[in-house]
């Protein structure tokens, strides 16, 4: 269990471009093919079946980069 804030790293991630609704998409910098949704200013995981935003993250991010590609 996490007992200060600080303890969670910064998450890396680079900007890959906009949904079919309009939200940004974001991929992990570490791990590729992890994607993360802006749903209202928060980003969420995305599910890898469908990638619609699953649950919100509590990591501070970091744009690291831009790689604009076509995001379902």
């Amino acid at each position: 269990m996490v007992k200060n804030m600080k303890e969670i790293k910064k998450l890396k991630v680079i900007y890959i471009g906009e949904d079919f609704w309009g939200r940004k998409c974001y991929e992990n910098a570490t791990i590729k093919g992890r994607i993360y949704k802006d749903v209202d200013g928060v980003l969420h995981t995305s599910t890898p079946d469908y990638g619609e935003p699953d649950c919100p993250i509590r990591n501070e991010i970091e744009i690291v980069g831009t790689k604009l590609r076509c995001v379902d």
